[in-house]
Formats: structure tokens, C-alpha cells, sequence
């Protein structure tokens, strides 16, 4: 079964009341208000999560949500580089980096995430799936970390989904 999209144009304010909560997104909300309660490194169950789900699943909206709620920095694939790992986390910090399947270097990938346990930091990475990382170790180590799953939507959530659409855009159907 294949996922069924909308082509909404991209939002540049992610706010919680433009996010629609629904059975197939609960697992991860529920999840990431675990993840986000952490405030210890050290004691925690939890340091390092991957949100996995399709393309336009809400990742990066329920994503943008929690990193407002708790002052978690997005890191730009960019701005990443093996010299300055370590200068860049900070101790109980949480990082999101999305998009982890489309980061050609998995060598620079594995020395994220040890980077990430040196420096007691809390990171999510999302992707869509684990098929195109060719490191064995850094597959061994992304398959140790805690996974959630954003499913694709079913029949019955796509009303609610284009409901919240329309009523944002004052849009009435009768």
C-alpha cells in the first residue's frame, strides 16, 4: 500500500495547532513527550530516538513542535564536519538532524552519533528507511537506536487531515 499525499505547499511556521493528531503519528508523539522529558543524560533511558516515516508524513512538523517546546537546536548537514563534532554538542542539549538517509558519509554519520554519547547529548534523526547506509557498523549502531515509526495514512484519516487544511485556509465544503 502505497502512501497517500497532498501537495500542500511547504508551511514556514510550524505550530501546534496546524498539526493534526492522528492514530497513525501517536506512537511518535507519545515518544517524543518520553524523550523530551529527559533532562539527564546520564539517567536517561533514552539518549539518542530515529523517527522513521515517509516522505510528508510530519516528521519534521511534530518535530518543529517539540524543538519549540524544548529548545532543541535542528543541525544542518552542512555544518557538520568529524573536526567539529564534539564543539557543536552540548551536554544535555537536544539536536535533531533530519534526513540522515540522504547523508552520503557514513563514516561522518557513525562519528555523529559516538560524538553525540561523548559529549552526553541528546540527538533524533529521522529518515525514511535504513536501505542506503553501506557501514556495517554504523547500521549495527542505528539499528541499537530506539525507533518510531510514523505509518502511512489510513482512509480514515485523511478527512480530518484535509479538514484541518481547508478550515486554516477559512474554506468551507459543504
Amino acid at each position: 500500500m502505497s502512501q497517500s499525499a497532498f501537495n500542500f505547499p511547504k508551511l514556514q511556521n510550524f505550530l501546534y495547532e496546524d498539526f493534526v493528531f492522528l492514530p497513525e503519528n501517536s506512537g511518535a508523539v507519545k515518544i517524543l513527550e518520553s524523550f523530551f522529558a529527559q533532562k539527564d543524560f546520564s539517567s536517561s533511558k533514552l539518549q539518542s530516538l530515529i523517527i522513521k516515516g515517509e516522505k510528508a508524513s510530519g516528521k519534521t512538523h511534530l518535530l518543529h513542535i517539540f524543538a519549540q517546546e524544548n529548545s532543541a537546536k535542528f543541525l544542518e548537514k552542512s555544518e557538520i564536519n568529524k573536526e567539529n563534532l564534539v564543539k557543536i554538542l552540548q551536554k544535555n542539549q537536544f539536536y535533531i538532524l533530519e534526513n540522515i538517509d540522504e547523508i552520503k558519509d557514513d563514516e561522518l554519520l557513525f562519528h555523529l552519533i559516538n560524538s553525540a554519547f561523548e559529549a552526553k547529548a541528546f540527538i533524533i534523526f529521522t529518515l525514511q528507511n535504513f536501505d542506503k547506509f553501506k557501514l556495517k557498523d554504523l547500521l549495527s549502531r542505528l539499528r541499537n537506536i530506539f525507533t518510531c515509526e510514523i505509518k502511512s495514512l489510513e482512509e480514515s484519516s485523511i478527512k480530518p487531515l484535509a479538514a484541518n487544511y481547508l478550515a486554516r485556509r477559512q474554506i468551507k465544503l459543504s
